[in-house]
């Protein structure tokens, strides 16, 4: 899944934003991302299928504590064009 509306290299697991309880602060303060400072954290998650063998990484977000407190899994797809396609969306509280 990754954050809504748009598109990154960074993406995390169904499983983490039901463990944050779909909240937006502990979605993104799992994954140690600063809110936009003029629209805060993205109001949704996007689920994706990836539709091809390709190189990723995966590891548990602990670099940026000034961030938030992480611990989320965290997977970066560089080349996601054209590789992932979209599934749902939710929208976060």
């Amino acid at each position: 899944m990754a954050g809504a509306p748009g598109q990154g290299s960074f993406y995390t697991t169904i499983r983490a934003v039901e463990r944050s309880g779909y909240s937006k602060e502990g979605v993104f303060k799992g994954l140690q991302v600063i809110p936009h400072k003029d629209f805060g954290y993205r109001p949704g998650m996007t689920a994706y299928r990836v539709l091809e063998d390709t190189p990723a990484a995966f590891g548990i977000v602990r670099a940026n504590p000034h961030a938030g407190s992480g611990g989320l899994p965290q997977i970066v797809i560089e080349k996601y064009d054209g590789i992932l396609e979209p599934l749902y969306s939710v929208k976060l509280k």
